[in-house]
Parts: structure tokens; sequence; C-alpha cells
């Protein structure tokens, strides 16, 4: 069998690596037995992160992908102490390993499986470029930040829902309007807002937060206290016949003018059902259960149509055995 001259390569430079490690690793080993270990507080727990990252790269190689986490912990550790070069020294690093093991491997489905772990509940591989475009935009701006983020929306997996999009999404938007970049921000937020529409039902809690996003992307404003309004009434789940004709008038108010239709259609629902309950048979409930038919098969409900056709059928049989006999 013949094998590749890259694959040759990867070998001796891999190999190349592990000598290298542990040369550094003994002198790192001779450093750190003149140095005492802090006690406690966070110098301890950089001295000992420092010390399973000399570890790791004695043992699997200085830049292998087994040393990602260690360089993250390291980096998350230092941000917090306030040790922003330091910091962002083990960022970079952790970003140029992903970077390197992702061209060797050619394929990031296993790396979706293998970041997460290495990072301590990550959600995929583009969540190691999110905690990195964090850290930047703190210390350099929209310009350092920008690109992190738009690299971690080329790494989302294929199957990442729409919520985990959006989550990116509403980050970039968050930077554009952190740099005085308004305008951007609000076009990222309104597609995001017009996609979760057409994602989930108008009823559902889960639009709240997406119309909360534009509504504080868009400042003051008419539009925006309707946002607002709306967010408000998704978060309280009172889903009775005035309060889902209330709701109507809201997405109405926004121009969404398909969900204002549905919402008014299960309102006039709620209110045929709880009259039909308990009504008399007459020739007003045989209307009330034909317009209640009409309005289930506008909204698909196959099941609910039957049901109310049953209910007409025994009102209409009713009806006609109380009306006179002819010969």
């Amino acid at each position: 069998m013949k094998i590749q001259p890259n694959r040759i390569e990867r070998f001796f430079q891999r190999t190349a690596d592990l000598v290298t490690g542990a040369i550094q690793s003994q002198v790192d080993g001779w450093v750190q037995s003149t140095s005492v270990e802090p006690t406690s507080g966070p110098g301890q727990q950089e001295y000992r992160l420092k010390k399973m990252l000399r570890s790791n790269q004695q043992n699997f190689g200085k830049d292998s992908i087994y040393t990602l986490g260690t360089h993250m912990s390291l980096a998350d550790h230092q941000r917090g102490q306030l040790n922003g070069m330091d910091a962002a020294t083990n960022y970079h690093k952790s970003l140029e390993i992903f970077e390197k093991e992702l061209a060797e491997r050619g394929e990031i489905d296993s790396l979706h499986k293998l970041i997460p772990a290495c990072l301590g509940g990550g959600k995929d591989a583009a969540s190691l470029y999110e905690k990195a475009a964090d850290f930047f935009q703190l210390y350099g701006g929209a310009e350092k930040s920008l690109p992190l983020l738009e690299r971690a929306q080329q790494l989302l997996p294929k199957d990442a829902g729409f919520e985990r999009r959006a989550e990116i999404h509403q980050k970039v938007a968050r930077v554009h309007a952190d740099s005085g970049n308004r305008a951007e921000a609000v076009k990222i937020h309104t597609q995001v807002w017009n996609e979760a529409l057409e994602t989930y039902p108008p009823t559902s809690s889960e639009l709240a937060s997406h119309a909360e996003h534009l509504a504080r992307g868009l400042g003051e404003g008419q539009r925006s206290d309707d946002l607002w309004g709306l967010s408000i009434s998704l978060s309280a789940q009172n889903r009775t016949s005035p309060a889902l004709s209330a709701l109507a008038k809201q997405y109405a108010a926004l121009g969404c003018h398909d969900q204002a239709r549905e919402l008014r259609n299960k309102s006039e629902i709620l209110n045929i059902e709880d009259r039909v309950r308990s009504a008399p048979t007459t020739p007003l409930l045989r209307q009330d259960l034909l317009r209640l038919i009409e309005l289930h098969e506008s909204q698909g409900d196959a099941g609910s149509v039957e049901r109310a056709r049953l209910k007409l059928t025994q009102v209409e049989t009713r009806l006609a055995l109380k009306g006179p006999l002819t010969w």
C-alpha cells in the first residue's frame, strides 16, 4: 500500500512535536521544581492549569487537540484575573490548534462531538469561536470579534436548529450595536424575528425573547413599544378567547397579518365551542356548528372538523324530527 507524502510529513511532524514536548517538559520540570506552588487562591489555580498543560503537551504533543481544553481553561482563568495579554495568547493558541486539527481531519463532524468535551459544556465546535469572540469584543472591539463570530457561523453543524443559529446571529447583532452600527444590528434582529415567525406558532412563548431582542435593537418608538407589548403577552401564556383576540390586535399592529388572522380564528373557535357546549337544539346552533367546521378547516384541524360534523348531523336530525310531518 502506497503511503501518501502528506501523511508521512504529519507522522514525522507529530514525532518531532512529541520529542520537543518531552525536552520542554524536562526544562519546565526543572523550573517547576525550583518554584513553590501557591497554597490557595487564583495563583494556585493558574499554577495547576499550567502544570496540566505541560503534562498534556508531553503526553500528546504540543499542538495536540487534547491540549486545547487546557488552553481555553487558562484563557478563561486569566481573563477573570484581568490578565489580558496571557488570555489572548491562550485563546489564539486554542484557535490555532483547532484549525490545524480541522485541516488534518478534513471534516468537522467528529470535532462537533470532541470540542464540547474539551470545553466542558460547549455546544459544538462553533462555541470555541464564540468564547474567543466574547473576550476579544472586550479587548479589541468589533474588528477583532466579528471575524470570529462569522467563523462560528461557518462552523455550525448542518443540523443546527433555528435557536442555535439565532443565538450566534444575536451575538453578531449585539457587536454591531455596541460598535454604533445600529442599522446593521436592527437588520439582523429583523431577519431573526421573521424566521422565528415562520418557525413557531403565534402563541409560542419562544417568540417572546425574539420580539424583545428586536424591540431593544429598535430603541424608542411605536414599533418597539408594540414589540415589547407582544413579548409580555406571549410570556404571560394566557390563552383565553379575550387574550387571543388582544394578541391578534398586537400582531396586526406589527403588520403580522397571517398570525393575527390565525389568532382571531382561534379566539372565535373558543367562543363558539363554549356556546355550543350547552346550547339548545335550534337553527342558531346549526349555524354555529357550520361556522365551527369552516374555522377548523381553515386551521387544518381534521379531527376537530370530524367531531363538529358529527355534532352537526345530530342537530340536523333533531331539527328534522321537530319539524311538521309531510305526506
